[in-house]
């Protein structure tokens, strides 16, 4: 909270969100009494719930669109945000020819290398894609990401998660 209310007025209001892209996008989720303020209870009853699933990590589908196509081969990664801790670990995973991924934990963070998935967070999401040497994707989607996701209980890991890109 501290991170982000610029007020001290110990809500989080929309524009104080502009930092923090996955709480900017989870907003209205977070804001569980319609009052248009995150108050630190919210944030906290947010991520406590993910403790309460009961849930290591999550399939998390993401499909990512470039100018309204499918975006094949990219490299999406899920950095989560630092008031996190060290306990969330980023995820990654490159999308198929549908421009489908489905970012896991790296094996070297998991107890069981059976596993794969993504821990429950608020991230910043990086969206890349190589070529000759630069990247095809704009900074916007990558070193100076804009994007922002949160994963929680309340979705289905059969749900795919939209992500959309434009070149313009």
């Amino acid at each position: 909270m501290a991170w982000l209310d610029s007020n001290a007025d110990g809500a989080l209001d929309a524009a104080e969100c502009e930092p923090c892209p996955a709480i900017r996008e989870a907003f209205a989720k977070i804001d569980s009494d319609g009052d248009d303020r995150i108050a630190r209870a919210e944030l906290t009853a947010r991520i406590d719930s993910w403790s309460a699933s009961g849930t290591a990590l999550l399939a998390a589908p993401i499909r990512v669109l470039l100018d309204g196509r499918p975006l094949a081969d990219a490299k999406v990664t899920l950095v989560p945000e630092a008031f996190l801790g060290d306990a969330i670990k980023p995820s990654s995973g490159v999308t198929d020819r549908t421009g489908v991924v489905r970012p896991s934990v790296a094996k070297e963070h998991l107890p069981d290398a059976r596993l794969s998935g993504a821990h429950f967070g608020f991230y910043k999401v990086t969206v890349s894609k190589s070529s000759g040497g630069s990247d095809r994707i704009p900074a916007k989607y990558n070193a100076q990401t804009t994007l922002g996701l949160e994963l929680s209980p309340n979705e289905s890991s059969r749900e795919f998660r939209a992500i959309e890109l434009s070149t313009r």
